[in-house]
Protein backbone atom coordinates (compact mmCIF):
# COMPACT_ATOMS: atom_id res chain seq x y z
CA UNK A 1 0.00 0.00 0.00
CA UNK A 2 2.88 2.10 0.60
CA UNK A 3 4.45 1.76 -2.17
CA UNK A 4 1.46 2.95 -4.40
CA UNK A 5 0.46 5.34 -2.19
CA UNK A 6 3.97 6.79 -3.10
CA UNK A 7 3.87 5.96 -6.95
CA UNK A 8 0.14 7.66 -6.64
CA UNK A 9 1.07 11.15 -4.52
CA UNK A 10 4.86 11.59 -3.48
CA UNK A 11 3.92 14.86 -1.88
CA UNK A 12 1.09 12.69 0.49
CA UNK A 13 3.41 9.56 0.88
CA UNK A 14 5.83 11.73 2.70
CA UNK A 15 3.73 13.82 4.46
CA UNK A 16 2.48 10.06 5.94
CA UNK A 17 5.80 8.40 6.71
CA UNK A 18 6.48 11.98 8.37
CA UNK A 19 3.17 10.50 10.71
CA UNK A 20 3.85 7.18 10.49
CA UNK A 21 5.32 4.50 12.96
CA UNK A 22 7.15 0.99 12.28
CA UNK A 23 6.28 -1.64 14.19
CA UNK A 24 8.69 -4.32 13.62
CA UNK A 25 11.64 -3.00 15.18
CA UNK A 26 9.71 -2.44 18.45
CA UNK A 27 8.37 -4.96 21.25
CA UNK A 28 4.40 -5.68 20.07
CA UNK A 29 1.94 -7.52 22.12
CA UNK A 30 -0.99 -6.80 24.46
CA UNK A 31 0.60 -4.70 27.85
CA UNK A 32 -1.09 -4.81 31.06
CA UNK A 33 -0.70 -0.65 31.32
CA UNK A 34 -0.73 -0.42 35.25
CA UNK A 35 1.37 -3.49 36.23
CA UNK A 36 3.80 -3.58 32.87
CA UNK A 37 2.75 -6.74 32.54
CA UNK A 38 2.85 -8.57 28.65
CA UNK A 39 0.28 -10.48 28.21
CA UNK A 40 0.99 -11.81 24.95
CA UNK A 41 4.36 -10.92 22.31
CA UNK A 42 4.02 -10.76 18.61
CA UNK A 43 6.93 -10.89 16.48
CA UNK A 44 6.30 -8.42 13.76
CA UNK A 45 9.83 -8.57 12.37
CA UNK A 46 10.25 -12.14 11.45
CA UNK A 47 7.59 -12.84 8.90
CA UNK A 48 8.53 -9.36 7.26
CA UNK A 49 12.39 -10.18 7.35
CA UNK A 50 12.12 -13.79 6.16
CA UNK A 51 10.18 -12.76 3.06
CA UNK A 52 12.49 -9.88 2.51
CA UNK A 53 9.56 -7.69 2.96
CA UNK A 54 9.51 -3.92 4.46
CA UNK A 55 8.44 -4.12 8.67
CA UNK A 56 4.88 -3.12 9.07
CA UNK A 57 3.41 0.07 10.70
CA UNK A 58 0.83 2.28 11.96
CA UNK A 59 -0.55 6.13 11.81
CA UNK A 60 -2.99 7.24 13.93
CA UNK A 61 -6.57 7.50 12.05
CA UNK A 62 -7.19 11.59 12.23
CA UNK A 63 -3.88 12.29 10.82
CA UNK A 64 -4.26 9.68 8.17
CA UNK A 65 -7.68 11.25 7.01
CA UNK A 66 -6.15 14.96 7.76
CA UNK A 67 -3.23 13.99 4.96
CA UNK A 68 -6.06 13.06 2.90
CA UNK A 69 -8.66 15.84 3.08
CA UNK A 70 -5.41 18.55 2.72
CA UNK A 71 -4.32 17.39 -0.60
CA UNK A 72 -8.39 17.08 -1.76
CA UNK A 73 -9.41 20.60 -3.87
CA UNK A 74 -12.32 22.45 -1.78
CA UNK A 75 -15.61 21.38 -2.06
CA UNK A 76 -14.65 17.60 -2.96
CA UNK A 77 -15.54 15.67 -0.14
CA UNK A 78 -19.10 15.93 1.13
CA UNK A 79 -20.10 14.93 4.57
CA UNK A 80 -23.28 13.22 5.52
CA UNK A 81 -24.62 11.02 2.73
CA UNK A 82 -22.71 7.76 3.03
CA UNK A 83 -21.79 5.08 0.69
CA UNK A 84 -24.25 2.16 0.27
CA UNK A 85 -22.44 0.46 -2.36
CA UNK A 86 -20.27 0.47 -5.69
CA UNK A 87 -19.60 -1.31 -8.54
CA UNK A 88 -16.53 -1.79 -11.07
CA UNK A 89 -16.77 -1.05 -14.60
CA UNK A 90 -14.74 -3.10 -17.43
CA UNK A 91 -12.78 -0.01 -17.76
CA UNK A 92 -11.94 0.79 -14.28
CA UNK A 93 -13.83 3.07 -13.19
CA UNK A 94 -15.49 2.69 -9.52
CA UNK A 95 -19.12 4.05 -8.90
CA UNK A 96 -20.19 4.31 -5.41
CA UNK A 97 -24.19 4.51 -4.66
CA UNK A 98 -24.85 6.94 -2.07
CA UNK A 99 -27.16 6.79 0.71
CA UNK A 100 -29.11 9.85 -0.97
CA UNK A 101 -29.38 7.25 -4.75
CA UNK A 102 -26.60 9.66 -5.97
CA UNK A 103 -23.95 8.04 -7.63
CA UNK A 104 -20.40 9.25 -7.73
CA UNK A 105 -17.83 7.64 -10.27
CA UNK A 106 -13.84 8.32 -10.07
CA UNK A 107 -10.90 5.94 -10.29
CA UNK A 108 -9.97 5.22 -6.81
CA UNK A 109 -12.75 4.36 -3.76
CA UNK A 110 -10.61 4.48 -0.44
CA UNK A 111 -12.68 2.26 1.62
CA UNK A 112 -12.77 4.15 5.26
CA UNK A 113 -15.92 3.94 6.43
CA UNK A 114 -15.44 2.37 9.82
CA UNK A 115 -16.35 -0.85 11.40
CA UNK A 116 -19.99 -1.74 9.58
CA UNK A 117 -18.51 -0.83 5.88
CA UNK A 118 -20.59 -0.96 3.03
CA UNK A 119 -17.37 -0.52 1.00
CA UNK A 120 -15.79 -3.91 2.11
CA UNK A 121 -19.26 -5.98 2.38
CA UNK A 122 -19.63 -4.86 -1.51
CA UNK A 123 -15.91 -5.79 -1.95
CA UNK A 124 -16.56 -9.43 -0.35
CA UNK A 125 -20.13 -9.81 -1.47
CA UNK A 126 -21.53 -9.43 2.19
CA UNK A 127 -24.39 -8.08 3.33
CA UNK A 128 -23.75 -4.31 4.74
CA UNK A 129 -25.35 -3.30 8.10
CA UNK A 130 -28.30 -1.34 6.38
CA UNK A 131 -29.67 -4.46 4.72
CA UNK A 132 -29.21 -7.14 7.81
CA UNK A 133 -32.75 -7.08 9.51
CA UNK A 134 -33.01 -5.69 12.71
CA UNK A 135 -34.44 -7.47 15.64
Amino acid sequence: ALRIIQEMDADVSKKIMKKFTFTGDKENGIKDGIRDEWYAKFDLAGPAESRSMPYTGVIERPDLQQIYLDALPKGVVKNGDGVVGYSTASDGTIKAKMESGTEVEGDVLIGADGIWSSVRATMRNEPTWWRVERK
